[in-house]
C-alpha cells in the first residue's frame, strides 16, 4: 500500500508496463486471467477498510477475492467508495454497513497498524507473500515478492514451511 503522502504511480507510465510485462501477465495468462487494468492507480485504504469490515462480517475471503476481480479482471477503481459498496454487495454485505465503516473511519488503525506492519518487514511492492509455520512471527517466514507462478521459489517455501511443523 502506498503511503497518503506518496503520488499513485503513472498506470501508462513505463514502470508499470515493463512490471506487468515482464510478470503480471505471464503469470495471469498461465492461470487463465484475463487482466484489466483501470485507467486510475487507486488508493488502496478504503478497499482494505472494507475488507477489514467484512472480516467482522465473516466475509473476509469472498470480499478479498471480490476486490481482486474488480481491479484486476473487472478494472474498477478499488478506491471509489461506491465501488467498493457494489463489490461488497456481491458477496453478500450491507452496503450501509460499509458506507459507515469507512466513513467514521472505523478500521482506520487496524489497517494502519498492518501498513507499518509491513514497512517493518521490508514490503515494498505488491503481491508481497510470506510462507512460514503457523504459529511463527512473520519475520521468520520467507517473503516471495512479485507475482510468480507456484512452482520453483514458492514451491520451496511452502515445503520448507511444511518440514518445520
Amino acid at each position: 500500500m502506498r503511503p497518503e503522502s506518496l503520488p499513485t504511480l503513472d498506470p501508462d507510465g513505463d514502470y508499470l508496463h515493463r512490471v506487468r510485462n515482464a510478470s503480471v501477465y505471464p503469470v495471469a495468462k498461465s492461470l487463465g486471467m484475463t487482466l484489466r487494468f483501470p485507467p486510475v492507480q487507486p488508493r488502496s485504504r478504503k478497499a482494505l477498510e472494507a475488507a477489514e469490515y467484512a472480516r467482522g462480517e465473516g466475509r473476509f475471503d469472498e470480499m478479498h477475492e471480490a476486490l481482486f476481480r474488480a481491479f484486476f479482471e473487472d478494472g474498477k477503481d478499488i478506491g471509489d467508495t461506491e465501488v467498493l459498496l457494489k463489490v461488497g454487495a456481491s458477496v453478500g454485505l450491507d452496503r450501509e454497513g460499509i458506507r459507515a465503516a469507512i466513513e467514521e473511519g472505523r478500521y482506520v488503525e487496524k489497517v494502519l497498524a498492518d501498513e507499518e506492519l509491513a514497512h517493518r518487514l521490508g514490503v515494498g511492492s505488491v503481491p508481497t507473500m510470506f510462507v512460514g509455520s503457523v504459529g511463527e512471527p512473520l519475520e521468520k517466514a520467507e517473503a516471495i515478492v512479485g507475482a510468480q507462478p507456484y512452482g520453483g521459489r514458492i514451491e520451496a517455501a511452502v515445503e520448507w514451511a511444511l518440514s518445520r511443523r
